[in-house]
């Protein structure tokens, strides 16, 4: 495999870039992955620099990039997305969009804060700007994120429709202070047997949150024969109890958290 070329010194900020996803596929390069990591390096690039200035940078670079992808060994470089987003948006429309980001990282952020027993350890989001939370917890999975008042309605109708796959069944609920609607899906797995999962939308001290739930079955095996298969294939996954997840609900809060910025 051939080596890969070296930028010049006036692109080498974007080698992060190149070593996120040269050796990635390239499906998984696209418009949600690739930009905001191209960004990021952007913004790095025109620190310091006024509004003149940094349009005057990317303008530069943009020519820069270009000349250097010309080359035939660059045919397959992945920084062909970037010289895409240079073509897409001018420099001063990136710019305007870096400012206009990084306004946004001096926001507080809705933060989802719950109690959990010792020893879970929640997945954050802080980057992608998400104070939601995704959590595994004996076999059951939930995310939990926060919803504004603008999109509430949407959160519920959403909820209640189901994607318009299986039976719904909804129902007034409270914990503690938390308190909403539960909306339970019935449908059927890929063997046709009976599946379930769960979404609650609820009003909890500082906000609304919506909680995604499901409980993770059987995990099958290669190794399995024909009656193990069976056995699995007939399972009732909609017969879970999830009021041990429940149990934590009384403790949802949003908080508003203060982002750090680069």
């Amino acid at each position: 495999m051939p080596r890969a070329a070296f930028l010049p010194r006036q692109l080498q900020y974007l080698q992060p870039f190149r070593k996120e996803f040269a050796s990635r596929p390239s499906e998984e390069l696209d418009e949600d992955s690739g930009f905001a990591s191209l960004l990021a390096l952007l913004k790095r690039r025109i620190k310091g620099h006024s509004t003149v200035e940094a349009e005057k940078v990317l303008e530069e670079d943009k020519a820069a990039l270009q000349n250097w992808l010309s080359a035939p060994e660059q045919i397959n470089d992945c920084l062909h997305f970037a010289a895409g987003v240079f073509l897409i948006m001018s420099p001063a429309e990136l710019v305007k969009q870096i400012l206009e980001d990084s306004v946004k990282e001096f926001e507080p952020l809705p933060w989802v804060e719950m109690d959990l027993p010792a020893g879970i350890k929640p997945r954050r989001f802080e980057k992608q700007h998400d104070g939601g939370m995704f959590v595994k917890w004996k076999g059951f999975t939930f995310a939990i994120c926060a919803i504004s008042d603008e999109n509430l309605a949407s959160a519920k109708g959403h909820a209640a429709h189901g994607n318009g796959y299986g039976h719904i069944i909804s129902c007034s609920v409270q914990f503690g202070e938390a308190a909403g609607t539960k909306y339970v899906r019935i449908g059927e797995n890929r063997f046709g047997r009976p599946d379930k999962d769960i979404t609650y939308v609820l009003v909890v001290p500082g906000g609304h949150v919506q909680i995604s739930l499901c409980k993770l079955g059987k995990r099958p095996s290669a190794k399995w024969d024909d009656a193990k298969w069976k056995e699995y294939a007939q399972l009732d996954r909609s017969k879970w109890d999830e009021t041990p997840v429940e149990s934590f609900f009384h403790t949802l809060r949003v908080e508003m958290k203060q982002m750090q910025n680069e």
